[in-house]
């Protein structure tokens, strides 16, 4: 399972490993809507104590339900994977593992999952054996989906320069230069996924 924890949307594929095949994929909106529509407010809702835990419930629950409809589209069930990875913006990450992100709110935006991270997905919600691998993040709002995004890159023919863009509530743009990355991050909004946009 391959999850990408974006900001407005939740994103999922099961993968075959034996053949690298994607057999099933989809989206669903984020649980976290009704703290807020983008990273500053889900920031300041975290802050609360007593509403931290009720977003961390909320997200796993949501992944779960994806989870259980993307094996469902593959024709098996959530105990037949073997394994998953998670990449998303720091603010997401940080509540999907039940870290606070509160170093994001304030200067110099280190993101808490700043290494590679592994958990067990019952831990997160998820009854299947196996790991779940966390993406680390690059920078204060240049996420593990971009780290996510890197590697893929890397898997294409080589290339002089390339530009990756990731059009999300947190969108994410990144210069790949022969032997150095520069990336940088800019608040969309909800407009990319149309939420609360009249016009």
């Amino acid at each position: 399972l391959a999850l990408d924890l974006g900001t407005s949307t939740l994103a999922g594929s099961v993968v075959d490993l034996s053949t690298g095949s994607r057999l099933a994929a989809g989206t669903l909106r984020n649980p976290l809507a009704p703290w807020g529509a983008d990273l500053g407010e889900r920031l300041a809702a975290a802050a609360d104590p007593e509403v931290f835990p009720r977003m961390v419930e909320a997200l796993r629950e949501g992944v779960l339900e994806g989870a259980r409809g993307w094996c469902a589209s593959a024709g098996g069930e959530l105990g037949n994977l073997r394994g998953a990875t998670a990449g998303g913006n720091g603010v997401l990450t940080a509540l999907y593992l039940g870290l606070s992100p509160r170093s994001l709110a304030r200067t110099p935006f280190v993101p808490p999952c700043r290494e590679g991270m592994e958990r067990y997905p019952i831990a997160l919600g998820l009854p299947f054996p196996g790991v779940l691998r966390v993406f680390p993040g690059i920078g204060g709002f240049v996420g593990g989906d971009a780290t996510a995004l890197l590697l893929a890159l890397e898997a294409l023919p080589p290339a002089g320069i390339r530009v990756a863009v990731d059009l999300g509530t947190n969108g994410e743009v990144l210069l790949v230069l022969p032997g150095k990355v520069l990336g940088t991050s800019a608040a969309a909004g909800p407009a990319f996924e149309g939420g609360r946009v009249a016009c």
